[in-house]
């Protein structure tokens, strides 16, 4: 199990609000295979569950693959662990079938199986069929067999001529009736590109470094939201996953702004512990020193002497530019040209 932290940097207070006490839930949907489609077909699952089902929904499956290569078994392997130590706070999780079921969403079903989280099965489309599988599923106690069923509904499915829009991968169509929300993710990718890549950059080389190096589960909200848009300005982000924070992890290799300061205050006064890091672990100096600050300094003391080192850089002129190794990575993981094998989901009927 790692660690479950809210990790901070200077984009990341945007987005840290926890005003809405809404319902706490896991997306689950396939990535893998078509993994472009894949990922907006899970944006707008995402969609779907905070604008129209008024849940508060968290995907790792979106978050963990911008810094770990789900190509990669040890890393795919990594980030489902560790995003199962944030399952247990979700009220259920919820499964989109609309393309499929992979052997990520069956790792997960087991997983909910296993620890008695709900479960819930959810369709895009307006499929007869496929509608009333999942009603007669979601109203009975879940098990193995019921993922063997969807297998075999979905295979006759795949077969089936379909009048509506589908596109390759798709099972059903569903497409025809969410045109607004699949322009609103589209715009959501646009919006990215034209943001500060380096914001975004820096974000995902401290998310892998708390996942690889320090062995944390760590949450990145910033990264999470760009998922939804302008949808997240009602805030997405639910009390309940604020709750199950354990640590605030700070990183201050671009900073410490008068927001992150304002934020880290508000986090401290609410019980939780603050961590200042850097990814720049070669430089020793920088590890010292933080090392120091975290071991020796409280939590407000450790903030305001950030807070000062930074404004000492400032008006000195110093501006950090960020080197480092994994940078090359980070650009091919989140490439339009990135792709991750399919893995089916095989399960045989349980007796």
């Amino acid at each position: 199990m790692g660690l479950r932290t809210l990790l901070i940097t200077p984009k990341e207070v945007d987005f840290v609000k926890g005003e809405l006490n809404v319902t706490p839930v896991m997306i689950e949907s396939p990535l893998g295979g078509d993994f472009q489609a894949n990922v907006r077909y899970a944006k707008l699952c995402m969609r779907n569950s905070f604008l129209e089902k008024n849940e508060s929904p968290m995907a790792f499956h979106l978050l963990y693959p911008q810094s770990l290569c789900d190509n990669t078994d040890s890393e795919r392997k990594m980030g489902i662990d560790r995003s199962f130590d944030w399952h247990s706070f979700a009220d259920k999780k919820i499964y989109y079938v609309d393309r499929g079921f992979s052997q990520g969403m069956g790792a997960g079903y087991i997983d909910a199986l296993n620890k008695d989280i709900g479960v819930e099965l959810r369709t895009l489309s307006k499929n007869n069929d496929l509608l009333c599988f999942i009603e007669d599923i979601n109203c009975k106690t879940p098990s193995l067999n019921d993922v063997v069923a969807l297998r075999e509904l979905i295979e006759s499915l795949k077969k089936e001529k379909s009048k509506g829009w589908k596109e390759p991968g798709d099972i059903v169509a569903f497409r025809d009736m969410y045109t607004d929300d699949l322009r609103g993710v589209d715009a959501c990718a646009l919006k990215e590109k034209k943001a500060d890549c380096k914001d975004t950059e820096y974000a995902r080389l401290c998310m892998r470094h708390s996942l690889v190096n320090k062995g944390h589960s760590p949450l990145v909200s910033f990264l999470m939201e760009q998922q939804l848009f302008s949808a997240g300005q009602k805030g997405w982000l639910g009390k309940s996953w604020l709750n199950a924070i354990e640590k605030v992890d700070v990183y201050l290799d671009r900073g410490m702004t008068k927001e992150m300061h304002s934020l880290c205050n508000t986090l401290l006064e609410q019980g939780k512990e603050i961590e200042l890091s850097t990814i720049m672990t070669h430089d020793f100096d920088r590890v010292g020193v933080l090392k120091d600050i975290n071991k020796n300094c409280s939590g407000k003391e450790a903030l305001d002497i950030a807070m000062d080192i930074t404004e000492s850089s400032l008006a000195k002129g110093i501006a950090m530019e960020i080197e480092h190794e994994d940078l090359e990575l980070i650009a091919a993981l989140n490439g339009h040209s990135y792709k991750s094998r399919e893995r089916k989901f095989e399960l045989e009927p349980v007796m």
